[in-house]
């Protein structure tokens, strides 16, 4: 196997290997996703770890190679021990970083992320050498690419916010009829539940409402938005009396 594309699959199957342990103990632990924070996330860790983390894994993985006895067994610590300058990289981007910022619970994130990713890079260090163990850690490391994928696909799903779509003519109340039947469900653009509403302000559906965030547009006769609302806050209200499992209001100015 072509050398530098083991290193390749070594270092990505090693970033999303510290991916899946930040997502996994936010949601385990805590009972959290990463939200809207997502694409900040990818993007400081992934600076973090292929401009730092890699390069020092990369250089103490060659020094350590070449020791015999309880220096080759120390890799591991030393990789771990090594998260500290990438988590430090990514503290320094809010400003000056003192020491107890490291016992902090973001920072305690983020030195597990490296921890995750440190272990699976000795791994992969590890069969290098080995042509035997080589297949077993590409295995590995595609059910880690695809945990992680769809972890993180899951995420952006479940972050996207629902779209209500008001004709830029209408003022008044709003009504939004959840779960009634007769009435198609909810459907999707560009991932995005879309709700457009008609021009008495009613929407009907037989779907639930989506656990998720909204965003009000003005659109035009053609359903392009015009701009977006800024609705202050909305109501709700069991709808079985008239069929319907929940009705949702909101004011329109």
């Amino acid at each position: 196997m072509n050398p530098i594309f083991f290193h390749v699959v070594i270092a990505v199957s090693s970033y999303f290997s510290g991916v899946l342990c930040y997502l996994g103990f936010l949601y385990f632990y805590w009972g959290q996703d990463i939200g809207g924070e997502l694409g900040i996330f990818l993007f400081w860790t992934s600076l973090a770890f292929f401009l730092v983390a890699y390069p020092c894994y990369l250089a103490v993985g060659h020094l350590f190679k070449k020791r015999k006895g309880v220096f080759y067994y120390l890799t591991p610590v030393a990789l771990i021990v090594l998260g500290v300058v990438p988590t430090f990289f990514i503290l320094s981007r809010w400003g000056g970083v003192r020491l107890r910022d490291f016992f902090s619970p973001e920072a305690g994130l983020f030195l597990l992320f490296f921890t995750g990713s440190a272990l699976m890079c000795y791994f992969g260090f590890s069969v290098f050498e080995k042509v035997g163990g080589r297949r077993l850690f590409l295995v590995v490391s595609l059910g880690i690419l695809l945990i992680t994928g769809r972890w993180l696909y899951t995420d952006i799903e479940q972050n996207r916010p629902v779209l209500h779509l008001v004709p830029q003519e209408f003022h008044g109340t709003v009504e939004i009829y959840y779960g009634m039947q007769g009435y198609p469900a909810i459907q999707k653009a560009g991932g995005f539940y879309v709700l457009p509403i008609s021009a008495e302000g009613v929407y009907k559906t037989s779907s639930v409402r989506p656990d998720r965030g909204i965003r009000y547009h003005l659109v035009d006769d053609k359903g392009k938005k015009v701009k977006e609302l800024e609705i202050g806050s909305f109501e709700m209200q069991d709808g079985t009396d008239v069929g319907a499992a929940l009705i949702e209001r909101y004011e329109v100015p």
